[in-house]
């Protein structure tokens, strides 16, 4: 509503305000950034291969600058366009019609808000449906990885490094200039600046290949494993996720 209000205001439509004071504002994360996301969130972005990872990176902290671009407009805007607190919106029974706040003379009811909150909430309860299955997938893994070890009688540790990080070698200079050459158009320096960078990166998506394969031989047989592939879990709303 503060956005509607200063669009107004400006004889300008809502979207082309927006654009203005956020959109044109933003910029494109630095290499450095997307690889220490892609690091740091490896066990909730998976597996999947070396340019999607990027994207969706990339896509991420777009979203997280795009957030706080539009946090700050909105902080400013406050500042200028009278914000009146209504009843408070948690009070036990409320009515929709009740007014929780005006905005320049607008009033916003408990049940308007209700309605702009249903996406958000719907997301919410997506995301924690989707964090509660990888938690429970990873856990299970770790049980299983713990029961192989007992039954080899050696340490989980043993285990981990035979079948991942002695198998997984590093990337050649080949390798990496081939990656380089394949997403040249979306990473921004030359090959010498972020040879490193995509050599870790290789040698990471080898190592979690060699963890998911080592995952899948250990599930089979397993009385749980139709759970860790989520068959007949319900997520938000109901529906079944296979």
């Amino acid at each position: 509503m503060l956005l509607e209000v200063e669009a107004k205001r400006r004889k300008l439509t809502s979207q082309k305000l927006y654009d203005l004071e956020v959109t044109k504002r933003l910029t494109d994360p630095a290499e450095a950034e997307i690889t220490q996301f892609v690091q740091a969130n490896r066990e909730q972005l998976g597996n999947g291969d070396a340019a999607a990872l990027r994207t969706e990176a990339i896509s991420y902290l777009r979203a997280d600058r795009e957030q706080r671009l539009s946090d700050e407009f909105a902080g400013r805007l406050r500042t200028t366009i009278s914000v009146l607190p209504g009843a408070d919106i948690n009070s036990p029974g409320i009515s929709p019609t009740t007014v929780v706040a005006t905005v320049a003379g607008q009033p916003i009811t408990a049940g308007s808000l209700a309605e702009r909150l249903k996406p958000i909430i719907y997301s919410l309860r997506l995301n924690t449906y989707q964090a509660t299955r990888e938690a429970l997938r990873r856990t299970l893994n770790d049980l299983l990885l713990i029961a192989e070890a007992t039954r080899l009688n050696v340490p989980p540790e043993n285990i981990l490094r035979a079948e991942i990080t002695e198998k997984a070698h590093t990337p050649t200079d080949a390798e990496v200039e081939k990656f380089y050459k394949d997403n040249k158009a979306r990473i921004p320096g030359d090959l010498a600046s972020v040879r490193n960078q995509i050599a870790t990166f290789l040698r990471q998506q080898e190592e979690d290949r060699l963890e998911s394969a080592l995952s899948e031989r250990l599930r089979k047989g397993a009385q749980f494993a139709h759970v860790i592939d989520g068959a007949g879990a319900a997520g938000p709303g109901g529906r079944h996720h296979g």
